[in-house]
């Protein structure tokens, strides 16, 4: 679809238990126009309470995350393997799915992605102008078992806090390849918690393909449109966010400690 060229979009994602309210309910003194939140904010029954105020909100799109996907495959189909990964008890993984289950805007929304297998409903995409720009939790890779694996691909270690470049670089351009004529012109993502990150498609002059990471903190930057770009906004429950300006192609990078 086509989209307002002078709007700003404010991105949050990796919330994980904390409430992005307060700053949502601003972002009109910002000019923004709209959110679109890219997973990860279930970690404890508390948590699904903003879930079901992010839902409720216009101008809002709320993508899923493999956080969140496990808790609601547990919700949807009861007795599902326990994901080691998430940091609750499994007790309390199945108190939380047994509440989506009994809240019907949760539930709902848990079925929209667990019922349909289209890999489709992971990402949200546009066209703006000339440009595709897809916004989803990891990557927009097709998943063939419905289980969402292949959404999940890292660029690097967030647990561990690994900036491994060389794994970075093998990812994105695994990503761009696996796209191939359907990559979009910038994707934005989550997932990784690193903060700031945009890695962008580049040709040598050899015409072999390589990847050129910027690392951005805070601050504004302005996207290269004759380039393809990959860009990791950070995690929010780390007090990190961004705003993308499509009249401009710039991304703000926002927080830190002062919104920690």
């Amino acid at each position: 679809m086509f989209i307002n060229k002078k709007m700003k979009t404010l991105l949050i994602t990796d919330t994980h238990g904390k409430n992005p309210l307060p700053l949502i309910e601003r972002k009109g003194e910002d000019g923004i126009g709209r959110v679109i939140c890219l997973g990860d904010y279930i970690n404890s029954a508390d948590s699904l309470d903003t879930l079901a105020k992010l839902l409720d909100l216009e101008d809002t799109i709320v993508l899923p995350g493999n956080h969140d996907f496990a808790f609601m495959k547990e919700a949807v189909h009861p007795g599902s393997k326990f994901p080691e990964f998430l940091e609750v008890s499994e007790e309390e993984y199945k108190n939380i799915a047994e509440r989506i289950r009994n809240t019907a805007s949760l539930r709902e929304y848990a079925e929209r992605f667990i019922i349909n297998t289209d890999p489709g409903r992971f990402y949200h995409c546009e066209r703006v102008g000339e440009e595709d720009v897809f916004y989803t939790h990891a990557f927009p890779l097709e998943d063939n078992e419905g289980e969402g694996q292949h959404l999940w691909w890292r660029l690097h270690d967030p647990y561990f806090m690994l900036f491994d470049r060389k794994k970075i670089n093998a990812s994105a351009l695994y990503f761009f390849e696996e796209m191939g004529a359907d990559c979009p012109s910038i994707l934005f993502r989550g997932h990784d918690h690193q903060h700031g990150l945009v890695s962008s498609l580049k040709r040598a002059r050899n015409s072999l393909l390589f990847i050129q990471n910027h690392e951005i903190p805070k601050g504004k930057t302005t996207l290269n449109l004759n380039r393809k770009h990959i860009v990791t906004v950070g995690a929010f429950y780390t007090g990190h966010y961004a705003v993308y300006d499509t009249n401009s192609s710039q991304i703000e990078f926002c927080g830190g400690e002062e919104h920690g």
